[in-house]
């Protein structure tokens, strides 16, 4: 349905929002129901999908089905340009950032699923800022100097995930991103597309759920 909303014809290969968890909710007069959250890279986007669900009684998600009893309200809203001047989450002689993927991360290479690497996941990141973005951000040239520790676990996704469907192997867990010798402009590239992640996801069926991203710290 969101797909319907902001991209009817299903055009454009890189999709500009991205679908987060769905969270259970209950209010004090004992109310309960389901709050989805969409991560959207156009302002222009936010409004076809707020008048668009505003004319909605019913709303589709994977195989249920849920009353639309409010309409969407802007959680957070923050721009390129402050993207662009993030911090480092930790010390600039030691510079480390932390990913935490809380529904799988899929990357594909043909019709195979990879595993992910430092590489894939920032490379993800440039991507989708090359593609959305009027700020510009140098281009990336680690070699050997990027590295990560990805604690969690693999797992086969197959049918029905969050609110689509997929297939392949996919991760779940965190990664811990480095880069040996590190120099301010490379601290600050990392800095700013981490700090893109929540926004867009990391991998491929973001707008299925898949790929739910937060900077730790």
């Amino acid at each position: 349905m969101v797909s319907r909303l902001l991209d009817s014809e299903h055009h454009s290969p890189r999709k500009a929002w991205a679908l987060r968890s769905a969270e259970r909710f209950a209010t004090d007069d004992g109310e309960r129901g389901v709050a989805v959250k969409v991560a959207l890279l156009d302002d222009s986007l936010a409004d076809p999908l707020r008048q668009g669900l505003g004319r909605l009684k019913d709303l589709r998600l994977g195989s249920h089905r849920y009353c639309v009893e409010d309409s969407p309200v802007l959680a957070k809203a923050t721009s390129w340009s402050e993207l662009a001047l993030q911090p480092a989450s930790s010390s600039a002689n030691e510079p480390e950032w932390e990913l935490h993927f809380s529904t799988p991360i899929i990357f594909r290479s043909g019709r195979k699923t990879v595993a992910p690497s430092p590489g894939l996941v920032l490379g993800h990141y440039r991507a989708v800022w090359t593609e959305f973005s009027q700020v510009p951000i140098p281009a990336l040239n680690f070699g050997e100097r990027l590295s990560a520790g990805f604690i969690g676990s693999t797992v086969p996704v197959g049918g029905e995930v969050g609110w689509g469907r997929t297939t392949g192997t996919g991760f779940i867990g965190s990664a811990s991103l480095r880069v040996a010798d590190p120099d301010a402009e490379t601290v600050a590239i990392i800095s700013a597309l981490t700090a893109l992640a929540p926004f867009c996801g990391t991998g491929s069926s973001t707008t299925f759920g898949c790929g739910v991203t937060d900077l730790v710290g």
